[in-house]
């Protein structure tokens, strides 16, 4: 490996060192105090509660095993499952937690010591975490259980993109279980099969085709199941490799270099003239990356196998769902909620490995001004998500609430002779058009 040029970063409000555990509590603790609201004003987030609640509580154990919209969703399962068990008032707290710590702990893995040959100082690796967990649609992502898979996607990056002293790719039995077991949650990481591939070949380690045959299946599975939002017709190759270009450049490249308002009219301009304009883009970013020489080979072409497979979510998502075509596309691009966050991470992370190359003085001084740059149009949200009380959600939660977990008691006790329904429970607002829980049937 290359070894690595002194570091852009002197200093640092972080510790030289921080461990993994501390790296999850803190992220953790950054996500709560963002949006207090979801912990003060609890109510679930729309499929969190019209799926995951509704059928945990109706259900029970078998409810894990049922798909949503296609795919399957194992960890946000369990996590309904091990809280039906509890009060059910603390349910949507518990939901938001678990999707807060879920987040943190697939966040701060890039604290580890085996991402060294990506950011060597640990401390710039520990504030790398921080602004990941900053990045916008990071509350939306962080705090439900039916978004966390974006950021189980950036956990399942990072695990494999961890490497030993000697530069070797991690990759033990544990943590191949831990990767097998995540794909049947995450079912976007089909698009890490060509990275899984080349470090197979790389290693020359089995292990990692086992990783690849668990993906096989969990993609198999996902796609033996029923999906009310596939689209009707399947767009067409070309149509699918323009959203893949629409989204890798301006969300990787104009979005951190001119930020929303500065990208407005390349997103209006005509096609030819976008792409034309991405050409540019490209190569002044590979003659950085060639003269920056701060990645070894190997190590380059992982990294850029896992960021083209990550952008390459954007056209799989669209064959997943009828309406993603024109919230992916370039003169409509959604720049807010879920999609934002792997974009984001992988926009920071380039920006941060980049630095690196700067060797003199007056070099680093201006990386650290371009990083700053970048960092700001890259995060550009509101820091604070203010706690205002959703009135509808404090009034009538604590009552429906009793009612269910009475009925559960009554069921448990056999005790229960008629079915009780408790209905509608309105779930947090995120269109005009609010999220409901029509009916909960608790049944002898």
């Amino acid at each position: 490996m290359t070894p690595p040029p002194p570091s852009t970063f002197r200093h640092s409000f972080l510790p030289a060192s921080l461990p993994y555990p501390a790296a999850v509590l803190l992220l953790f603790a950054i996500t709560v105090l963002r949006s207090p609201g979801a912990f003060l004003y609890p109510s679930f987030w729309a499929e969190d509660g019209t799926f995951f609640f509704r059928q945990s509580v109706e259900k029970g154990a078998g409810a894990v095993l049922l798909p949503l919209y296609g795919s399957y969703h194992t960890i946000p399962r369990l996590v309904a499952l091990a809280a039906s068990v509890l009060p059910v008032a603390w349910t949507p707290v518990l939901f938001a937690g678990a999707a807060a710590l879920l987040a943190s702990a697939c966040l701060a893995l890039f604290c580890r010591p085996g991402f060294r040959w990506l950011v060597p100082d640990d401390r710039v690796r520990a504030l790398l975490a921080v602004l990941f967990s900053l990045a916008p649609g990071a509350r939306q992502s962080f705090l439900a259980l039916c978004t966390v898979n974006y950021a189980l996607f950036c956990g399942l990056l990072f695990l494999l993109l961890e490497r030993d002293e000697a530069g070797r790719w991690r990759m033990g039995p544990g943590r191949a279980a831990l990767v097998s077991f995540l794909w049947f949650s995450v079912g976007q990481g089909l698009v890490l099969a060509p990275l899984l591939l080349f470090l197979a070949w790389r290693s020359r380690r089995r292990i990692f085709l086992y990783c690849l045959g668990s993906l096989v299946l969990s993609v198999l599975l996902n796609l033996a199941t029923e999906n009310t939002y596939r689209p009707g017709h399947v767009p067409a190759a070309p149509t699918l490799a323009l959203v893949f270009l629409d989204n890798l450049f301006l969300r990787l490249g104009f979005l951190p270099l001119l930020g929303k308002t500065g990208i407005r009219p390349l997103q209006a301009a005509s096609t030819p003239a976008f792409l034309a304009l991405s050409l540019v883009l490209l190569a002044g970013f590979l003659t950085v990356v060639r003269r920056s020489r701060v990645l070894d080979r190997e190590g380059t072409v992982a990294l850029g196998l896992a960021v083209g497979g990550a952008m390459a979510m954007f056209p799989l998502v669209v064959l997943a769902r009828d309406y993603a075509l024109v919230l992916l596309s370039r003169p409509h691009l959604r720049l807010w909620g879920r999609y934002v966050l792997v974009p984001s991470v992988l926009a920071l992370l380039i920006a941060f490995v980049l630095a690196r190359g700067a060797r003199s003085r007056l070099a680093r001084a201006a990386a650290v001004l371009a990083l700053a740059w970048i960092t700001t149009n890259v995060l550009l949200e509101p820091f604070w998500e203010r706690p205002q009380p959703l009135l509808p959600f404090a009034w009538e939660w604590p009552r429906q609430a009793a009612l269910l977990q009475e009925a559960l008691r009554e069921r448990r006790a056999g005790r229960l002779r008629e079915p009780v329904v408790v209905g509608p429970i309105l779930c947090r607002a995120t269109t005009p058009d609010p999220w409901q829980i029509d009916e909960v049937r608790i049944s002898p």
